[in-house]
């Protein structure tokens, strides 16, 4: 991959992590997979199964923002080593550009990733 394509994946990647960042704050959780959660669900609830519901949902929601976060973190190590950008941990191939201009963050190539599902 050229350093011109670098250089734009890793803004936006930078980007993508500034705003997962933002969301988890707006949210009241901390960044970190073990970080604190400090969600305000006090009013507004009808009952306690509605209020259980809601926790469950943003608890999920703020799992899944905090592994995007992660995978974007885990690329940005990789751009800044200097080693493993753009290559399947699985196969050991470079991942295709179109994939990499689509999913910067990916961690397989397209046929490893059709394989493990």
């Amino acid at each position: 991959m050229d350093p011109e394509t670098t250089n734009r994946l890793r803004a936006r990647l930078q980007a993508e992590g500034a705003a997962l960042r933002e969301q988890l704050a707006d949210h009241g959780a901390d960044p970190q997979p073990e970080g604190e959660v400090d969600l305000d669900l006090d009013g507004g609830f009808a009952d306690s199964g509605q209020l259980t519901a809601e926790r469950a949902r943003l608890l999920s929601l703020i799992e899944g923002l905090r592994q995007n976060l992660a995978d974007i973190d885990r690329v940005l190590a990789k751009l800044d080593e200097g080693e493993g950008f753009g290559v399947c941990e699985r196969c050991g191939n470079q991942i295709g550009d179109e994939r990499m201009e689509a999913i910067p963050w990916a961690r397989l190539c397209i046929t490893c990733k059709q394989e493990v599902g």
